[in-house]
């Protein structure tokens, strides 16, 4: 009896909570459609953050990605993509021991008559990465995931930055 009685003092307390909620206004997170109808990106479609830039604008809906950057009311420029790997520690045997990912994107938006509607410039993001001769295959496996992980959180921003151009 004790026992069902707590159970419903949490289910209804989680209910009360739930309402509070949507009662002041708040909801999730949702995806913003871009304020233009088409875009350029100099980048080919063929490379893999390239692709995935492609597919996360097509997913927003409303813009379309042009193939002419002459017909594109907006034209994004990848000036540079750098992705680097760098020992940043070392075992007492000279061993490395953790290694720094980096991923650095500098990008500018230009509009129809040419003006810069985002200045140039720069993402940079790390992970830091402890590596084991144990377990070389697990850590490979996990460098390639933080590297994809980086890349992804890497075009939201520029997604962000996108909205205000």
């Amino acid at each position: 009896m004790k026992m069902r009685r707590e159970l419903l003092r949490a289910a209804s307390l989680g209910v009360l909570s739930s309402l509070g909620l949507t009662a002041c206004g708040f909801k999730l997170r949702e995806q913003v459609a871009l304020r233009f109808e088409s875009i350029w990106i100099n980048i080919p479609k063929q490379s893999e953050f390239g692709g995935e830039l492609r597919r996360a604008i097509i997913a927003l809906g409303g813009t379309r990605i042009e193939n002419d950057p002459e017909k594109a009311q907006r034209r994004l420029y990848i000036d540079e993509e750098a992705r680097t790997r760098e020992i940043i520690g070392f075992t007492v045997t000279g061993r490395p021991r953790d290694v720094r990912l980096q991923l650095r994107v500098v990008f500018r938006v230009v509009d129809q008559a040419g003006l810069e509607t985002v200045s140039r410039s720069e993402i940079s993001l790390h992970r830091d990465i402890s590596t084991s001769d144990v377990l070389q295959g697990a850590k490979q496996q996990e460098e390639r995931f933080l590297q994809r992980d980086m890349q992804t959180e890497l075009i939201e921003r520029i997604l962000r930055q996108l909205r205000t151009a």
